[in-house]
């Protein structure tokens, strides 16, 4: 039985950063129902101290003239944010940024990068996760691939996009997103997995246990999966979208990128052009003719 006080406990677990030793699981670390109340409190006694229990404040973020942030947080509102071009900083880069803050409460403010380039790559970004993709036709029946990569469709068909994904290191948070050219639709269908290690790691290392299990969202605009603790060594993911639209359309790069450390990222090959294209009437009464002569 411990002899400190509860509030010795909760000074020194916030002291620790929240660590207060733990055991480990097949699944990693995980914290006492003893240090789970400890660590509830030790926050609990935070905000009440900085006056985050019923926030009223106001915080205003600008870098010389320009304004970039102007957010009142209160119980009912908690979170902000703002995005703004690199172009848009560059050209104020010489001044200071100024926080001010008026109000009761405390505010955090995160600083985070999103790399667009300005110009399509025609050749991959290595730093340090290689990306390539592919369409193929998909068989309407079993999903699968049908014949090599193709750059050529019609409207109507199923086709099956394909990232193969290939990373140097261990990656926490991986984060795959997929922009779709404007001829095509991404279905809710399922996408299919594959992963395999390089041949340094052990059996165990590549078992099914360590193997990343990649979830998807569909959005009208493209398709994203996300994976935690991916190892080293090659993976790949998919998705089938239909031909919904005829003419000749730019491929975009598919992005990858460890969430927790974004200067880990890699963009495929880009500017490629895919072309789509409506099967007319009189090609399919000229078809139909040809076979009733065969």
């Amino acid at each position: 039985v411990s002899t400190q006080s509860t509030g010795d406990k909760v000074a020194n677990f916030v002291a620790r950063g929240g660590r207060s030793g733990g055991g480990i699981n097949y699944s990693g670390f995980y914290f006492s129902n003893e240090q789970s109340v400890y660590s509830i409190l030790g926050l609990t006694t935070y905000d009440i101290s900085r006056s985050n229990t019923h926030p009223n404040v106001a915080l205003a973020v600008s870098i010389g003239n320009s304004a970039l942030v102007t957010s009142k947080f209160d119980s009912k509102k908690l979170v902000d944010q703002f995005k703004t071009s690199f172009d848009n900083l560059l050209a104020v880069s010489n001044d200071t940024i100024r926080f001010a803050v008026s109000g009761e409460g405390e505010v955090s403010v995160a600083i985070g990068l999103d790399f667009c380039p300005s110009k399509i790559s025609p050749q991959a970004v290595n730093r340090g996760i290689h990306l390539s993709k592919i369409y193929q036709l998909a068989d309407t029946i079993t999903g699968q691939p049908i014949g090599k990569p193709l750059t050529n469709f019609q409207v109507g068909q199923e086709v099956l996009v394909t990232i193969e994904i290939t990373l140097l290191d261990d990656v926490s948070s991986l984060m795959i997103v997929d922009p779709l050219p404007a001829g095509l639709e991404a279905s809710e269908k399922e996408s299919t997995k594959v992963s395999r290690c390089f041949v340094p790691y052990s059996f165990f290392s590549c078992s099914y246990f360590w193997m990343p299990y990649f979830t998807r969202e569909v959005r009208p605009d493209k398709v994203r999966f996300f994976a935690s603790n991916v190892r080293a060594g090659t993976h790949s993911v998919s998705y089938k979208a239909l031909v919904v639209t005829e003419g000749q359309f730019v491929v975009p790069p598919v992005k990858g990128e460890d969430v927790a450390h974004p200067e880990t990222m890699g963009l495929s090959a880009g500017g490629n052009t895919l072309t789509t294209k409506v099967i007319r009437q009189n090609n399919r009464k000229s078809l139909c003719a040809q076979k009733d002569l065969e």
